[in-house]
């Protein structure tokens, strides 16, 4: 907690959320600082991720202990990366010509952009991934 502190902080991010939401999307852009909120995705992500295992190593425990297996196990390594790659390509890959789209304009923001494409990165890992497993299993 005390590390996304620093790099919410550091980023400027609440600050540029704000302004963002106001409309002043130029001024938000400018507040933010990238060189810190390129952490930001990656502790969220390894957050996530670290969550996920634990649950996983919970069940298996679980399991030893003569508790029933959920009917379906998911794997979700692949949406994690995905969303981590694109948090960070969408931080640093905005582009400006969405201002001249109306409102689409709202996709300049890194933050907002980040959100999207680490949006659509996630489902494409997965996706990835679920093409994987129906490969391993013929």
């Amino acid at each position: 907690m005390l590390c996304t502190a620093a790099i919410n902080f550091g980023s400027n991010l609440n600050m540029s959320v704000y302004v963002a939401f106001k409309g002043n999307f130029g001024l938000a852009s400018e507040r933010f600082h990238p060189e810190w909120g390129i952490f930001f995705p990656a502790v969220y992500c390894f957050s996530l991720w670290q969550a996920f295992n634990q649950s996983v190593s919970i069940n298996r425990r679980l399991a030893s202990l003569g508790v029933k297996k959920p009917k379906k196990a998911t794997h979700l390594t692949g949406f994690f990366f995905g969303m981590l790659a694109g948090f960070n390509f969408g931080l640093f890959w905005h582009f400006s010509f969405f201002r001249l789209l109306g409102c689409l304009r709202v996709l300049d923001l890194p933050v907002i952009n980040g959100l999207v494409i680490g949006s659509i990165c996630a489902a494409l890992g997965h996706w990835i991934e679920s093409l994987c497993d129906k490969h391993d299993k013929k």
